[in-house]
């Protein structure tokens, strides 16, 4: 995107420890699937230390954070959801690590519709950028998707790779869903006081960005709570609520 910074990518093909995460105005270190990510804000540049069979899993999801963390400093939202395509804009589904949110972009994607990114929503002005190229799907989501044969693999073989199509550069976000499990599929719209509340639960490095204003625009969107269980049942459900969503 014009006006974004290179951040050059180092790997250091050795074993990686597993230190505290934290992110602070001038450091951020991240750490997940063997991986552990070191990125400076000045001079620009990012160090990602793992075992080979680890890289698989640097750009999705372990940049993804990375890039979180320069957005923050560099003035933008960023929340951990992922963004899908609608006629009216984009509708971001957000929740913590296990909440689905590859899986029901996956089954968006594998309906023709588009997914923007994943793992990570950058907003900028009001519209998400366009993020990762594809969609990490879990092994115990694989029987809940027609997904085609001979995907590659990640995160030691308990991913698999779905590739996305073009996306815009960015897309106009509408709204939010946020996702839950629960015995039953339901969608609720959530009131002022729920939406900010939720939306302050997927904000990414906050304190490293501390822009209030800005925030709280974003919290005027519609918003949604989708629940629904973890069953084949509860996901097609879940599935057509989305699609009935973005209409």
């Amino acid at each position: 995107m014009p006006g974004w910074p290179i951040v050059p990518v180092r790997h250091v093909p050795q074993p990686a420890d597993a230190p505290a995460e934290q992110v602070t105005p001038a450091l951020a270190r991240l750490v997940g699937h063997g991986l552990r990510v070191d990125v400076r804000r000045d001079p620009a540049g990012a160090t990602a230390r793992g075992a080979p069979a680890a890289w698989r899993g640097i750009v999705h999801p372990t940049l993804a954070r990375a890039g979180a963390a320069v957005a923050a400093w560099w003035g933008r939202d960023a929340f951990q959801a992922a963004a899908v395509h609608g006629p009216g804009g984009a509708l971001a589904l957000a929740g913590p690590s296990g909440a689905g949110k590859s899986t029901l972009a996956a089954a968006v994607a594998l309906a023709g519709r588009t997914v923007v990114t994943d793992e990570v929503v950058v907003v900028e002005d009001g519209d998400v950028l366009a993020g990762a190229a594809s969609l990490a799907v879990r092994a115990d989501a694989r029987a809940l998707l027609p997904l085609p044969p001979g995907l590659r693999s990640a995160w030691d073989g308990r991913a698999a790779l779905l590739p996305l199509g073009p996306a815009p550069p960015s897309v106009a976000l509408r709204g939010w869903v946020h996702l839950a499990w629960g015995e039953r599929t339901t969608v609720r719209p959530l009131g002022p006081g729920a939406r900010t509340a939720a939306l302050g639960a997927a904000r990414l490095h906050g304190d490293a960005r501390g822009d209030a204003a800005a925030f709280l625009r974003l919290a005027t969107l519609p918003a949604w709570r989708l629940e629904r269980p973890r069953t084949a049942d509860g996901h097609a459900q879940a599935t057509a609520a989305l699609l009935e969503l973005l209409g």
